[in-house]
């Protein structure tokens, strides 16, 4: 890797999501791989404290929405200082302010990476925004799919990754009720925990004992907490909150359901492949790039509680199964989904603009 190359990464949220997980994960990779870097994140930012931990080293920078014009003049102030050789955006904000900002800067190659398949704004300051971006990167083919429909045809393709020796499978499982969880900031109008809670239902009509669990916090935790109460199933759905500790989470666990309405790939997806869980998940987004359907677990259509009740039913009655999955799953997050890999494809990106 030549020495003068040096990246400044730039995320602007202020939460621990997958997004924020995964630039962490990477600038960590790059960090042993002896590369010169720097993150840009709020101050407060779990991301900012992680780096601090990890020895990384970290700017305070924030945003507020794409056309902040201080969050703009301090990235100018940044990008003269620092003398980056590449900047790579994380965030669509983090893009938009770059858009505008640094166009003194056109030389300077800027990455975007982006993680979500949310419906694409088709004005023109969407079409502005992506236009400036020296290269794009999608995290699954669906998202590929998505900027190619929105006229964006040279992009790159790079899978999210899990760091495998965190996540990490427990030795045997504890005898007790199954246990199935999900994770996930709880936002309905992404994350899908109604239907989670649905499913929990129906297996508890039907006679099963079981208990479900949700790792995050979020904006609609209580309009949750007050359908879980209206359900009659407090005793049965538990919300667990922000957790430091998710790799305990998913070890304490006999099978993720991972229901949503949109997914750019499905990070805790990976994490409980790699904690050695089988996994019972919507077809949304890249998820069904990631799920290999009745051999590591099995897919559902959205918004339907009687189909993930099903499936569940399946692997909660076939210890085998779950065990021959869980083993299926861990074995492909370490041939495709590892951080090595990422990485290595990340790196072949950066050496390209020199």
């Amino acid at each position: 890797m030549p020495s003068k190359l040096k990246i400044l990464h730039l995320d602007t949220g202020n939460f621990w999501r997958g997004g924020q997980q995964q630039v962490f994960l990477l600038a960590r990779e790059l960090k042993k791989a002896g590369l010169s870097q720097k993150l840009l994140s709020p101050a407060s930012s779990p991301l900012a404290k992680k780096a601090e931990e990890e020895g990384l080293e970290h700017i305070s920078w924030d945003a507020a929405g794409d056309l902040d014009l201080k969050a703009g003049m301090n990235l100018r102030k940044i990008i003269k200082a620092e003398k980056p050789s590449i900047l790579h955006l994380h965030t669509a904000r983090a893009l938009g302010v770059a858009s505008w900002s640094l166009w003194k800067y056109k030389k300077l190659p800027k990455i975007f990476t982006r993680r979500v398949n949310f419906p694409m704004k088709k004005g023109v300051p969407t079409r502005f925004k992506y236009s400036t971006a020296d290269k794009i990167v999608a995290i699954s083919l669906a998202i590929q799919n998505q900027l190619l429909e929105f006229g964006i045809e040279d992009s790159e393709q790079i899978y999210s990754c899990v760091d495998t020796e965190m996540f990490y499978p427990r030795s045997e499982r504890k005898a007790g009720k199954i246990r199935i969880g999900m994770a996930g900031a709880i936002g309905l109008d992404d994350k899908d925990y109604i239907t989670f809670v649905d499913t929990a239902r129906i297996l508890k009509d039907s006679g099963e004992d079981l208990i479900f669990e949700i790792a995050g916090a979020g904006r609609d935790k209580m309009i949750l907490k007050k359908y879980i109460e209206d359900q009659g199933l407090s005793n049965r759905v538990i919300i667990r909150g922000f957790l430091e500790d998710m790799p305990a989470f998913f070890t304490s666990l006999d099978i993720l359901l991972h229901t949503v309405h949109y997914e750019g790939l499905g990070t805790s997806i990976l994490q409980a492949f790699s904690s050695g869980l089988p996994v019972v998940a919507t077809s949304a987004g890249g998820i069904p790039e990631i799920v290999d359907d009745g051999r590591d677990g099995y897919l559902i259509p959205v918004r339907d509680p009687q189909a993930a009740a099903d499936q569940l039913k399946i692997l909660i009655d076939s210890p085998e199964k779950r065990e021959r999955f869980a083993e299926a799953g861990r074995e492909k997050v370490l041939n495709t989904f590892s951080t090595e890999v990422s990485t290595e494809k990340y790196l072949k990106i950066y050496e390209s603009f020199t």
